[in-house]
């Protein structure tokens, strides 16, 4: 027997809201030509399997992550047909929402035609949710193939994680190539120009803090009798006059100066602490750093002297 499902009122102004949000809001999708022949019901969810059987495809050696990570690892990997089912059906109910919204009213929007493209954007979510998860460990390996330390390898997971979502909006499934070939080569190609951009700003940044703050720094030119380590204890005192605290914060924490037992600390853990997005804590980082550049290089010295 039918049940009736109960709904709240929804007021008028909620309605025109709601209807804006819509009608303002991206769904892009990719096009292929059988959508315009498609029905929802051709898109419904299979009862075949679409997760390959874990215990026979993926290695167990390529679980050697981090302990905080490990979840990466917990999500199924798809079959081939079940990667293909996903893209289709995020893609078609994404082409459906855009259809179905284009017969919104905006002065006279009805609750119902709003409700329907509702729950069919919320049901392409829910597939793309499954692609982003079931790929998350091949960011990872990726990433780990181009990390020299822990903190290399979460900084470009976050990067990688970026790229994957922009793939996977991205992806023609209609090409028949597999997702993750795709993926495999916009994530590599981005991490090149991470990793370029980074020997960049090499000159920028300061690999060790002992390079600039706890070595002692000697003046170009200077005899070596005349060497001294008092720049170091001036350079100390200077930091909470020549940044503002959350730069000092940032320097301090990244590279360990708070406590002598204390590592530094990654963008990532630096973000979460401080409520800001990982390139902003960057950015302030190399704001910071120019601060310091500046002040060292109006005494004559450089952060090429420092990291000798």
């Amino acid at each position: 027997m039918a049940t009736t499902v109960s709904r709240k009122v929804v007021s008028r102004s909620e309605v025109v809201e709601r209807s804006k949000q819509l009608l303002h809001r991206e769904i892009s999708f990719i096009h292929a030509p059988q959508f315009l022949k498609m029905k929802l019901a051709d898109v419904e969810w299979q009862t075949g399997e679409i997760y390959v059987d874990e215990k026979t495809d993926f290695p167990s050696s390529d679980r050697v992550v981090p302990s905080h990570l490990s979840y990466l690892f917990r999500k199924p990997l798809l079959t081939p047909a079940g990667e293909l089912h996903l893209f289709r059906r995020m893609n078609y109910l994404r082409f459906l929402a855009n259809r179905k919204r284009s017969k919104i009213d905006p002065r006279q929007p009805r609750i119902k035609i709003v409700r329907e493209i509702e729950s069919i954007v919320a049901e392409s979510e829910i597939a793309r949710c499954q692609l982003v998860e079931s790929n998350l460990r091949l960011v990872a390996s990726i990433a780990r193939k181009f990390s020299k330390s822990m903190a290399d390898f979460e900084d470009l997971l976050s990067e990688g994680n970026s790229i994957l979502l922009y793939a996977i909006d991205k992806f023609d499934f209609s090409r028949g190539f597999r997702f993750s070939t795709y993926a495999t080569h916009a994530i590599q190609r981005h991490f090149f120009r991470v990793i370029q951009r980074m020997q960049r700003k090499r000159r920028f940044e300061i690999d060790s803090p002992a390079d600039l703050l706890l070595d002692t720094v000697t003046a170009p030119n200077a005899a070596p009798e005349n060497s001294t380590p008092t720049l170091t204890p001036e350079v100390l005192r200077q930091m909470a006059k020549l940044l503002d605290e959350r730069e000092l914060q940032i320097i301090q924490e990244r590279f360990g100066l708070r406590k002598k037992s204390e590592s530094d600390k990654t963008l990532k853990v630096l973000s979460d602490e401080m409520g800001l997005s990982k390139e902003r804590v960057r950015q302030l980082q190399h704001r910071a750093l120019a601060k310091l550049r500046e002040y060292l290089e109006g005494r004559g010295i450089t952060l090429d002297d420092c990291e000798g």
